[in-house]
């Protein structure tokens, strides 16, 4: 469910994950969700300098990226705020908290961020068929 590479691909990068992601990653494999370790995403930064950030997992079937939060620090806010800025869908998931209420965070918005996809998508075509 991961990506080409094979075994020895997917035991290389689990040796780079924290324990958080790893819960993360088996978790999304368990839905079957295709998921790509650190995939980079270039957005402009507070300062409006570009930069390069990795997010924990990019979700190429549904556009979104994950950023697994081990912990609660500040740093986590400053990137959902460039993030967002950005216009660039991220769900921020806190493994540290109750188990279930992340996991079920996940998944919400997994469903809400994809909905929101295809309403803007269905609004834009239906916009452009009336303009034919």
């Amino acid at each position: 469910m991961v990506f080409e590479g094979g075994k020895n691909m997917v035991e290389s990068i689990s040796n780079k994950m924290s324990n958080a992601e790893k819960l993360v990653r088996d978790y999304l494999t368990e839905f079957g969700i295709y998921w790509l370790y650190e995939h980079p995403v270039t957005i402009k930064d507070e300062k409006g300098l570009q930069r390069t950030y990795y997010p924990d997992f990019y979700l190429p079937t549904f556009g979104l990226y994950v950023e697994v939060c081990g912990a609660d620090r500040e740093e986590y806010k400053r990137r959902q705020d460039i993030y967002f800025k950005n216009n660039i869908p991220v769900i921020f998931v806190h493994t540290f908290k109750d188990e279930k209420d992340w996991k079920k965070h996940l998944i919400k918005n997994i469903v809400d961020k994809t909905l929101e996809k295809s309403e803007l998508l269905q609004n834009l075509l239906v916009k452009n068929l009336f303009k034919l």
